[in-house]
């Protein structure tokens, strides 16, 4: 007699494991995700947050708060919006390194995008991402411990000053991730020599990373300098010698100081001088330095430390700072214990020791001493120093002999940290303290200015200088096509027009600084009183129209 079977109930795990494999981009998605999941979630976290805080400052207004930032979201728009009517790259030229506003470019052509500053509010939010998970990946790498890896991007994750660069139009975030970036490809090419070669790979991307650091900001210049005998040493520790060492530093190194050579040409060819962002009325040492009288620090390393020092801790809390100083006194104990430790953090030691440098001698300024202090933000970059060596102090509590004690005294550091990171979420605005650098604010009667031109402009070219805060400003919220500006960006249009500004243009905006480039040139213009007639004035400058019957048709 036979029997007819009953087919035994599916358990879940048996009906996953039935499950076919993905094949493909699909497969090899999974693979990626199911590799990497701490740097995923860390990715989804830090997405999160900044979405969150993205929203917060958007709405109070200050994700363009730093006029800079605006400045860099024209110099973006220009590329296809400039007074000669032709798409141009020339207008990336000038002090800033064009990278931001080259990014910014490919989404500033759209009015929305550009008048509500998404447009380089978006990259810095990427780049934020970006940094948080790259930090995370370098501690968890350096010590062999998550928790480590966690502490370090609680450092970012919960800083609202960070975030606040983390959805700004400045171009710091972008910086401090592909810094980041290089720092990382250190460390894999140093842990890859142990081998007896660097793994080519990463001396690639190595290659990449430092040279968008050089197209981002000058401090790229700096760190890539400095990397070059760093990735020496530790390419020579690794027993990497002669012929060897020279190729794989050369590799490295190339495209970077390549990057960096056709930048100075760019700069000849555009302004004739190579070194015209160092030298030039614009550069950080004319403004920073002597426009401003913050000259108090050149030749003076002590007192530079100290106001550097100060303006590291207006963005930071103190314990955070205590906690990196002990990752860097574990760094060096071990360092000096045994040849087995990586050389590579000391990579991230290159972007304080660029800051002093600068202001030792005196390319940039600073002042933390006023109700308004002046250029704290160079302390912000430092954030990166600080998490690597935060994290990896807090992975070195989990080594000691006592495990087990030194696991809680690990979770008890990070808990310290969101102690000190997160009661300032409640009321983030107030509690954000970069907001109160003097960068940061409009110029007297710039909205007033910028109000009155998008009311009364009738068409036809206007004629400013445009660099400056407020004139800035005005060209982005007055609602009018950049294109009807003309500024030194065009400049054989801009040295016609103010050679003969009644051929040229029909308005002309003299700004309230007695260094604004029309004024002086055109003080003692008999066209000025002759032909224009002022229709407008405030504390931010004066508008002059052209009167009917004069000029051009």
């Amino acid at each position: 007699m036979s029997s007819i079977g009953v087919a035994r109930p599916t358990t879940a795990a048996e009906a996953v494991a039935s499950r076919p494999e993905p094949h493909g981009a699909a497969r090899r998605g999974v693979t990626l995700i199911r590799s990497y999941p701490y740097h995923w979630a860390m990715a989804a976290v830090a997405t999160a947050i900044i979405v969150v805080f993205f929203q917060i400052y958007f709405r109070a207004d200050v994700t363009t708060a730093f006029l800079d930032g605006t400045a860099r979201l024209n110099l973006a728009r220009r590329v296809l919006d400039n007074a000669q009517g032709t798409p141009s790259v020339a207008q990336l030229g000038g002090v800033w390194l064009p990278l931001m506003p080259a990014l910014e470019s490919t989404m500033a052509w759209s009015d929305t995008l550009y008048r509500n500053g998404l447009a380089g509010s978006l990259i810095s939010m990427v780049s934020f991402v970006a940094l948080v998970v790259l930090t995370f990946d370098i501690v968890r790498s350096l010590t062999g411990q998550v928790i480590a890896g966690v502490a370090a991007a609680l450092v970012l994750l919960t800083n609202l000053n960070i975030l606040l660069f983390g959805t700004s139009t400045m171009a710091e975030m972008l910086l401090m991730a592909v810094l980041t970036a290089c720092g990382l490809c250190v460390l894999r090419i140093e842990t890859s020599a142990a081998s007896g070669a660097a793994d080519l790979r990463w001396i690639a991307l190595g290659s990449l990373a430092f040279a968008l650091a050089c197209l981002t900001r000058y401090e790229g210049y700096f760190v890539t300098a400095g990397a070059v005998p760093l990735m020496a040493l530790l390419l020579w520790r690794r027993g990497i010698r002669g012929h060897q060492l020279v190729a794989t530093i050369g590799t490295l190194f190339s495209i970077p100081l390549l990057t960096i050579a056709g930048w100075l040409v760019y700069e000849w060819v555009i302004y004739g001088d190579p070194l015209y962002f160092m030298r030039s009325e614009y550069s950080a040492r004319e403004i920073d330095v002597i426009g401003s009288g913050n000259n108090q620090l050149a030749g003076n390393p002590l007192h530079s430390a100290h106001e550097y020092l100060q303006a590291v801790r207006w963005s930071y809390a103190d314990f955070v700072l205590a906690l990196a100083l002990f990752g860097v006194a574990m760094f060096a104990i071990r360092f000096w214990r045994t040849t087995a430790t990586p050389l590579a953090p000391v990579f991230f030691l290159l972007i304080p020791a660029f800051y002093l440098a600068s202001l030792v001698f005196g390319q940039i300024g600073l002042d933390t001493g006023t109700e308004y202090p002046y250029n704290v933000r160079y302390g912000i970059p430092i954030g990166v120093t600080l998490a690597v060596f935060a994290g990896y102090g807090v992975g070195q509590l989990t080594s000691l002999p006592w495990r087990k004690a030194g696991i809680a005294l690990a979770v008890a550091t990070i808990a310290g940290m969101l102690t000190v990171g997160l009661p300032s979420w409640q009321n983030p605005i107030e509690n954000t303290a970069i907001l109160q650098d003097n960068g940061t604010g409009l110029p007297d009667g710039s909205m007033e200015m910028a109000a009155w031109l998008e009311a009364e402009y009738s068409g036809g070219r206007i004629l400013l200088e445009g660099f400056g805060w407020d004139k800035a400003y005005v060209q982005a919220n007055s609602g009018i096509p950049l294109r009807e500006f003309l500024t030194e960006a065009a400049p054989e249009m801009w040295q016609e027009a103010l050679d003969d500004p009644v051929e040229h243009v029909d308005w002309i905006y003299i700004g309230s600084d007695p260094d604004d480039a029309v004024g002086r040139a055109l003080a003692t213009a008999p066209e000025l009183t002759d032909h224009y007639l002022k229709v407008f004035e405030n504390p931010a400058g004066a508008i002059y129209r052209l009167q009917e019957g004069a000029g051009h048709p």
